[in-house]
């Protein structure tokens, strides 16, 4: 964590902790031999729907198809990894039923039964997206393009004033006056 100068560098220290963070998770290992899966998919969609936002905005994990991933899915299927897995683990803490995360080290992401994802394999995701993570091109992150005007605080705050404890993150202060 730390403080950043503008938004574009808060968004990429953002990013690199959640690859960070989904790479300890693939290293931990639980009682019964398997990583903490759950987290790891939910940062790496995360990642992935972070990048779709700057790079394919009006469907964000449409990025999957993005050269940068190498994947080919239909409209359908991403729709699906949406729905069944990044919306249900961070809405819900749950993945739709019939369907499953494994540790396997090897074979493609995701495996469909016609367009239904049935099974996520979790470190080849996290390969997928931490190399797609290095590959992108950082100029290409302009967060101010996602905020809204609800994104903004309306009362100004000097800098100086606002007490930081070392180790903290924080967003550049940005004042966006109400519209009169």
């Amino acid at each position: 964590m730390a403080l950043q100068p503008n938004l574009a560098q808060l968004s990429a220290e953002v990013i690199d902790e959640y690859v960070t963070a989904s790479d300890l998770c693939i290293h931990h290992r639980k009682l019964d031999g398997g990583c903490l899966g759950y987290p790891t998919v939910l940062l790496l969609f995360c990642t992935v729907e972070a990048l779709g936002n700057y790079l394919s905005p009006k469907e964000p994990l449409a990025v999957l198809n993005d050269p940068l991933f190498g994947k080919s899915y239909s409209v359908t299927k991403i729709k699906n990894l949406r729905n069944w897995y990044r919306h249900l683990l961070a809405h819900a803490a749950i993945i739709a039923p019939g369907i499953c995360l494994t540790p396997e080290p090897e074979g493609e992401p995701f495996d469909f039964e016609g367009d239904e994802p049935v099974r996520l394999r979790v470190i080849p995701f996290h390969r997928m997206v931490r190399a797609a993570w290095h590959a992108f091109d950082k100029e290409l992150l302009k967060p101010e393009t996602r905020l809204r005007d609800k994104h903004y605080r309306t009362q100004p705050n000097a800098k100086e004033s606002l007490k930081v404890p070392d180790g903290s993150s924080a967003a550049p202060f940005v004042f966006k006056p109400t519209k009169m």
